[in-house]
């Protein structure tokens, strides 16, 4: 026999009975408050699991794992949602990433690396903006490969 909570009294009650045997509350009530309970659930289940998913994929991504284990920490970041949302195409993500290897605070500095991560926020800005700041990143990282720049900061 099922039961679920009274959304009343929050005593148990069957899932056949038409009143809460505690409360009198009608049963139809009762059922709607756990039935939406369970489609929350539900939901918040679904979520978990996209988001277990995104997590496996950025770690399969040899981009994404490469910065993982280059950088330990960077701070006001998780840096498994960090790679995951660069790996779902947000392009602040990617952008944050490419950056960071470009100024080399936080990871080894790599031009390289950072020039891969400028062609896939590239490919994710959404704007003019978003396409002139990667393009920006991208210049960048020819003029210090050809040794113009030599400052470490931006």
């Amino acid at each position: 026999m099922a039961t679920t909570k009274c959304s009343h009294c929050g005593e148990k009650v069957s899932t056949t009975e038409p009143l809460c045997p505690h409360c009198g509350a009608p049963a139809d009530k009762i059922h709607k408050a756990a039935a939406g309970l369970e489609a929350l659930v539900t939901l918040g289940d679904v979520v978990d699991e996209q988001r277990s998913a995104q997590r496996r994929a950025s770690h399969r991504d040899p981009l994404a794992r490469k910065f993982l284990q280059d950088c330990s920490h960077l701070p006001d970041y998780d840096l498994d949602e960090l790679c995951e949302n660069a790996m779902s195409g947000s392009w602040i993500s990617i952008d944050i990433i490419a950056n960071e290897y470009l100024s080399g605070e936080y990871v080894r500095r790599d031009t390289n690396v950072a020039e891969q991560w400028f062609r896939r926020a590239l490919k994710c800005a959404d704007n003019a903006d978003e396409r002139e700041i990667t393009r920006l990143g991208l210049k960048k990282c020819a003029q210090m490969r050809s040794g113009r720049q030599t400052d470490t900061k931006w």
